[in-house]
């Protein structure tokens, strides 16, 4: 019983800080596109698709092409995985089926980047 409570607290919470989150982004960046969806994007990935609520997996046509691409959601999924494992690989990680293990890249300020150092540097 205890263990059902808990999975309801959990889903309850879980859509509350979604459409919370999208609305969220919506009023603060008086945007209805590109904030809310990075937002929702970074909390389902965090979440994960099984946790994303249904009402906002409804309608995700995966086998749709785009308009005016021979591409499909689920094409553009699988290309942008690829890629990653690529990109991965060539930085010197390892991909497998189920692992992948990334190597640190080492930080670098850009070639333009200055520290200010006294408040005549900011004049």
């Amino acid at each position: 019983m205890a263990a059902l409570i808990v999975l309801l607290v959990v889903a309850v919470f879980v859509l509350i800080v979604l459409a919370r989150t999208i609305r969220i982004a919506m009023r603060a960046g008086q945007d209805s596109d590109c904030n809310p969806s990075n937002a929702a994007s970074v909390l389902g990935t965090w979440l994960g698709r099984d946790r994303i609520p249904a009402r906002f997996r409804h309608g995700i046509a995966f086998d749709r092409p785009f308009p005016y691409t021979g591409y499909t959601l689920r094409d553009a999924i699988e290309t942008s995985y690829e890629l990653a494992g690529a990109m991965a690989v060539s930085r010197g990680g390892q991909v497998s089926a189920d692992t992948w293990s990334l190597q640190p890249s080492p930080i670098t300020p850009a070639p333009s980047a200055r520290s200010v150092s006294s408040r005549a540097a900011i004049r």
